[in-house]
């Protein structure tokens, strides 16, 4: 297939086919001028689609269709490559429907005012030749570029600020925030009319990469009754800082149980009875959601949303823990010493005053007032935790929020996660100790 171009600037795509073999049917008996020269006028504009060696009629006219597409493409400055697939050797574009598709898109202001057609025999038995004409109202073509050259510009605008807005999600640990307004994104900027969709979505999927190579899941599982439930604790973090809004999946053999991590990235899921030689629980992301999301043009990012099934964890399910507990302190972050608590009575910690045969933690906490930055607030809180065990100094959590009140309850709520992680380990430690 070649192309040339008349003085308008008006493409036309012609190849011949099957010279070798005799024409045995022909609509017309010469082959119409307008193959040749491409009509002219002031009002509209023409294109030509010629196609050769195709095994129907239909599917002859379905790829000139596309073909004079091409002529509307390179004219308002595209690729026709965005579009349908190039090169006549690939046979299957002619019944393409996504060719198809977009062939009546841009052309819905156009109208085919002539078709050629040759028949030759060929060793499959009918090999077709056809040619259409069609007449492109000259306004409409540039109410068109117009629409194309918007269109790219604005999907531009949002893969540049989508770019900075997803890094800054994650980094604070809104991560499920994230991968949706990625999915989003890949919607926004997927479409026919936006020249750079291509390179959009490239940069797209590395954005998504981005995202998806710093989470991590660890599991930990707590038999809490046999008659009862299984319960699996998953904690999710994202560079060391808690990964809010992950869809995860809990597997136990054929039993699945879905849930989504918390602000402080912990999830729940609350498994059935235990069976006889299930005494394993495999955890990973849920990339489900995101792959039905995804626009079909975007295919490549599910790439990276499969390789999410590499962060999971699978987890050995643990006797309950009977340990008692008492806790001191912690009194400038209450917020947070309650939710260790609550989190420690549901592992199946009993937690009492301070008494002969408790293990024993003192929590010293503090909460700095928030700040303002842009419209947002932003709070920090640390902690250090001392047992018989050991002291541990806690990684600073930190909070967003549209007030100081907002803020400061969600690096508590961070702060309160990461205390009941450092407990519940030394707690295992002491009870891997005793059986020694």
């Amino acid at each position: 297939m070649r192309h040339r171009a008349t003085a308008l600037s008006i493409w036309v795509v012609f190849s011949v086919g099957g010279c070798g073999s005799a024409i045995i049917e022909r609509s017309a008996p010469e082959r119409p001028a307008w193959i040749e020269v491409t009509p002219a006028a002031r009002d509209s504009m023409y294109f030509v689609g010629v196609c050769s060696d195709l095994a129907s009629y239909e599917e002859g006219v379905n790829c000139a269709r596309a073909d004079a597409l091409s002529g509307v493409a390179a004219w308002v400055g595209t690729r026709f490559s965005a579009y349908v697939p190039r090169g006549q050797s690939e046979r299957t574009r002619a019944a393409s429907a996504g060719a198809y598709r977009y062939a009546e898109r841009f052309l819905n202001e156009g109208r085919r005012t002539h078709t050629y057609y040759e028949v030759r025999k060929a060793d499959r038995g009918r090999s077709y030749y056809v040619s259409v004409l069609y007449a492109y109202p000259r306004e409409a073509a540039e109410a068109e570029r117009a629409r194309i050259e918007a269109t790219t510009l604005e999907a531009q605008r949002r893969v540049d600020g989508a770019a900075l807005q997803l890094s800054l999600l994650a980094a604070e640990g809104r991560w499920g925030e994230a991968m949706s307004r990625l999915i989003d994104v890949a919607g926004e900027v997927a479409v026919p009319r936006n020249l750079g969709h291509d390179a959009h979505l490239e940069r797209l999927e590395g954005v998504a990469d981005e995202l998806v190579g710093p989470l991590r899941l660890s599991a930990r599982v707590v038999e809490r009754n046999p008659k009862t439930d299984v319960v699996a604790w998953v904690d999710a973090t994202y560079d060391s800082v808690a990964a809010a809004g992950v869809p995860v999946r809990c597997t136990r053999d054929s039993e699945t149980v879905s849930a989504r991590t918390d602000d402080a990235g912990l999830a729940v899921c609350r498994l059935g009875p235990v069976d006889a030689g299930a005494g394993r629980v495999i955890v990973r992301p849920d990339v489900s959601r995101y792959r039905e999301q995804l626009p079909r043009a975007a295919g490549r990012l599910a790439v990276a949303l499969d390789a999410l099934l590499e962060h999971g964890d699978t987890a050995k399910l643990a006797s309950p823990l009977t340990a008692r507990v008492s806790l001191d302190n912690g009194r400038p972050c209450r917020r947070a010493v309650d939710t260790l608590r609550q989190r420690l009575q549901a592992s199946g910690v009993t937690v009492v005053s301070r008494a002969s045969g408790v293990t024993h933690f003192s929590i010293a906490c503090s909460v700095d007032p928030a700040q303002r930055v842009g419209e947002l607030y932003e709070a920090y809180a640390w902690a250090s935790v001392q047992s018989p065990e050991r002291t541990v100094d806690l990684p600073t959590s930190r909070g967003l929020g549209a007030s100081p009140e907002a803020a400061r309850s969600e690096a508590e709520d961070r702060l309160g996660a990461a205390l009941t992680r450092t407990v519940l380990q030394v707690l295992r430690e002491i009870e891997a100790g005793k059986g020694r």
